[in-house]
């Protein structure tokens, strides 16, 4: 009886098995080892570094205002995105984090976030990036 329950077990887990088999090595830390950021980074041209790291500087400005503002993770995430995406050479404009932040806050029925983030800072979203955002973020 032992033996037949084993088997029937078996053959339920061979699927689990096998994936576990085939991709199991990814579960440990070997992964991070494979593709690490303390592996490409140091490789990386000074130009490239340098972007990077303030790129970092900026995005914890934000993050840092976003919270002084009581705005979600949410928002903090979707402004990173929006700030590397087309608000990167906007950042030295007067009272540049607030401003953003107040394009959140000020968002209605009337108003959407991508066209407060427009009047705010003089960009202009296609058609095709609102409905790239919306699909991402939700919104009509």
């Amino acid at each position: 009886m032992g033996y037949v329950v084993g088997i029937a077990l078996f053959i339920v887990l061979l699927p689990v098995i096998a994936i576990y088999g085939l991709f199991g090595w990814m579960s440990g830390g070997e992964a991070a080892e494979i593709v690490g950021y303390d592996e490409i980074y140091p490789n990386l041209p000074a130009e490239i570094r340098e972007q990077i790291d303030e790129n970092e500087i900026q995005l914890d400005a934000i993050e840092t205002v976003f919270r002084e503002n009581s705005l979600s993770d949410e928002d903090i995430s979707t402004a990173k995105l929006i700030y590397l995406s087309c608000l990167t050479d906007k950042r030295g404009e007067e009272n540049f984090y607030q401003r953003f932040a107040d394009c959140f806050l000020s968002v209605s029925e009337d108003c959407d976030l991508l066209s407060n983030v427009s009047s705010a800072f003089g960009v202009e979203f296609s058609d095709t990036d609102r409905q790239q955002f919306n699909e991402y973020f939700g919104g009509e």
